[in-house]
């Protein structure tokens, strides 16, 4: 759950929501560098979809309980980036579905293979570039499991076919030196919400907006480095 409001975006939110629940495709990829945003979206993405499919299909859920489309298994999140090594994927993913191995003989990969092969679930797979040369385990999910879907965040390109690239840009900021309507773009507010956590008296007046508005230039409108400056306004 997240603490913090998410600002902005909105576009963003939409076409990526859209594109993990439109027919024929089963993996998205939120591309950009590091700092832009992408884990956030991901995980409000993920936020969106489980709020328009409630559990057990309540009257208006879209997409509804018989569609194809429905998410009937759930959204999970997995982090990649704190793992070392390839092999550590499949048990962080089972570990985030619930899914506990058996001694039966079958390899974990194996397990993991056959217990998603006929759910209805969708994968968040969050820094992928972590573990780039591990890829191809992707592409063995999505053919052993022709409902599960992925949607994964990564620097990189995973240069799979199966693969639709949303490119996350930085946040919209002033251009001018004297912005008059700053306070509209969405790299301000992220700055003035921040600041506000840190100091909650803090607030931009006319003669403030245009050195907020500088800042939110100087660091290419990037979420993370808006909220490291505006952590230092406290």
């Amino acid at each position: 759950m997240q603490t913090t409001l998410f600002i902005g975006r909105q576009h963003e939110l939409t076409e990526v929501a859209r594109l993990c629940t439109r027919i024929g495709t089963r993996l998205v990829t939120i591309l950009g560098p590091g700092g832009v945003g992408k884990t956030r979206l991901a995980l409000e993405v993920a936020r969106a979809l489980v709020d328009s499919c409630p559990e057990g299909g309540s009257s208006g859920a879209w997409p509804p309980p018989n569609s194809d489309l429905y998410l009937a298994d759930g959204i999970y999140f997995v982090s990649l980036a704190p793992l070392k090594a390839a092999e550590h994927i499949v048990p962080a993913i089972a570990e985030a579905i619930n899914f506990q191995f058996q001694a039966d003989g079958r390899l974990p990969q194996q397990q993991l293979l056959d217990y998603l092969a006929q759910k209805r679930l969708l994968l968040v797979l969050d820094n992928v570039e972590h573990l780039l040369d591990s890829v191809d385990l992707v592409d063995t999910l999505l053919q052993a499991a022709p409902h599960l879907r992925m949607l994964t965040t990564s620097r990189e390109r995973l240069h799979l076919s199966s693969e639709i690239v949303f490119t996350l840009d930085a946040m919209a900021f002033p251009t001018w030196e004297t912005p008059r309507e700053a306070l509209s773009y969405s790299a301000v507010q992220l700055f003035v919400e921040t600041a506000q956590r840190v100091r909650p008296a803090f607030t931009v007046d006319p003669t403030d907006v245009q050195y907020v508005a500088r800042i939110c230039r100087l660091v290419g409108g990037m979420p993370l480095g808006i909220i490291l400056a505006a952590a230092w306004s406290g």
